[in-house]
């Protein structure tokens, strides 16, 4: 299987619980993980990616208020968008599928950076995570082909995958919830697609159950 074959679904499912999707409905814990279905993903981090693995704790996503929480978020999806164009302007991600991939991903983070800022407050609002753009920047520019940047660009995403799942049990507001939920749902799909581009067993990609374990933690990487 190759990042081509799972593209449309990734398409599809990108389109779920848009902010302002009045077809959207509120959906427990255990119904995001029944709608996850393939995207459900906890990788555990290889050899190569060992240093980003101190970008993964286990402590809730956060104590502090809604606002807050939202602008920890937007920073990591403001911090994806910053290492998707290292990536794909490094030289090393040459196969169409993906660079098409790595295009389109831009384009989501950038979407879900717009949309959880709806929720977000504070001075760090609008700004990359920086300790998280270093951490993930020096991964990416310790690769040295398609596969290592396709293999550090899945494990990030399975990060977030797995901070949106904690953030939908820390939200208190409705709608930030379903916001997170329909974003989970999306960044375990590219957590898919890139670890098959890199060769990646799906069976390795996909366990029986995600859980919150490899969360990005905000108070090893403040959003400002």
């Amino acid at each position: 299987m190759e990042i081509s074959d799972l593209a449309p679904r990734e398409r599809e499912l990108h389109g779920v619980g848009r902010a302002g999707n009045a077809a959207s409905a509120p959906r427990t814990r255990r119904q995001v993980l029944r709608t996850l279905g393939v995207g459900s993903v906890a990788v555990v981090i290889g050899s190569a990616v060992v240093p980003l693995a101190a970008v993964f704790d286990a402590a809730p996503v956060g104590a502090a208020d809604d606002g807050a929480t939202a602008a920890f978020l937007q920073s990591v999806e403001l911090a994806a968008v910053q290492g998707y164009g290292q990536a794909s302007f490094a030289g090393r991600v040459t196969t169409p599928a993906a660079v098409s991939a790595l295009s389109a991903y831009v384009a989501h983070h950038t979407a879900h950076a717009q949309a959880i800022g709806q929720y977000a407050t504070g001075g760090s609002t609008g700004v990359p995570n920086p300790t998280l753009v270093s951490a993930l920047g020096g991964q990416l520019a310790a690769t040295s082909d398609e596969a290592g940047v396709l293999t550090v660009l899945s494990t990030f995403e399975t990060a977030l995958a797995s901070t949106y799942l904690a953030a939908v049990g820390t939200l208190s507001a409705n709608a930030a919830r379903v916001l997170c939920a329909s974003i989970l749902v999306v960044e375990a799909e590219h957590a898919i697609v890139l670890g098959l581009g890199a060769g990646t067993a799906l069976a390795t990609l996909v366990p029986a159950f995600v859980t919150e374990d490899p969360k990005i933690d905000p108070t090893k990487y403040p959003a400002s």
